[in-house]
């Protein structure tokens, strides 16, 4: 557990068992309306040294109806495979970063109307799946509820996102 100055400990998870030069795997949560500023970002985590697992956002995958919302124009297979490779990129990740809506709603104001839904859960599951697996978390944006309060690490920006990484390998090491 990582501890910070007000008395928060946090988890450093499964980044401690890997050896110290391995590159870092993220895995980007965020509202399926976000998909385009995380494309966007795709090239700044590479460059800070992370790998990026989240297929939903480098389009290693295809998108379509099973990837947001509840899908019902897609069949129960087609969601749950969809679910099971989300996971699955969560699962290899070292940490997940969970972008709140309020942060990419700062980034584009658009988002958050009736055609750009911000009030989808799968990013408060794949967190909550994270922490189970403990996996550690990086809130960017305000933080959404008690879960991130108490068991992640939280950023207002990219720069302090890259600060809390920077923390969480400090204390894997």
């Amino acid at each position: 557990m990582l501890a910070d100055d007000s008395g928060h400990t946090y988890r450093s998870g499964r980044l401690a068992q890997r050896e110290p030069e391995h590159e870092v795997k993220i895995y980007l949560a965020a509202p399926y309306a976000g998909r385009d500023i995380l494309k966007e970002q795709l090239d700044f985590w590479t460059e800070h040294g992370y790998e990026v697992t989240c297929g939903w956002v480098k389009g290693t995958r295809p998108l379509g109806a099973a990837s947001y919302g509840i899908s019902a124009v897609s069949t129960d297979e087609e969601v749950k495979a969809h679910a099971q490779m989300d996971l699955a990129d969560i699962d290899e990740a070292d940490v997940l970063v969970h972008y709140t809506a309020q942060y990419l709603q700062s980034l584009d104001p658009t988002l958050g109307s009736v055609t750009h839904n911000l009030h989808s859960g799968g990013r408060h599951v794949e967190t909550g799946y994270a922490i189970a697996k403990d996996i550690p978390v990086v809130v960017i944006g305000p933080l959404e509820n008690i879960f991130q309060r108490g068991l992640c690490l939280q950023a207002w920006d990219l720069d302090g996102a890259l600060a809390a990484l920077d923390l969480v390998k400090e204390f894997a090491s």
